[in-house]
């Protein structure tokens, strides 16, 4: 699979999210990667889950709430 690929389909997933908490997004992702194998779907929850905690955890520093 195109890790790129996988990476880029989750940011698409979660754009609403980090629009709604005024979270912003940046990626420097390599090129000419080569292809990988693995669990596209286990990947891509990986990232789904370090894009939520990330979207939450900015959204609470803005907020002025302490983060635990």
């Amino acid at each position: 699979m195109d890790i790129n690929e996988a990476i880029l389909e989750v940011i698409k997933v979660t754009r609403s999210e980090r629009l709604r908490n005024g979270v912003a997004l940046q990626t420097e992702l390599a090129t000419g990667l080569p292809l990988i194998r693995g669990d596209r779907i286990q990947l891509q929850q990986i990232v789904l889950n370090l894009t939520m905690n990330a979207v939450e955890a900015m959204s609470d520093a803005s907020m002025g709430r302490a983060i635990c």
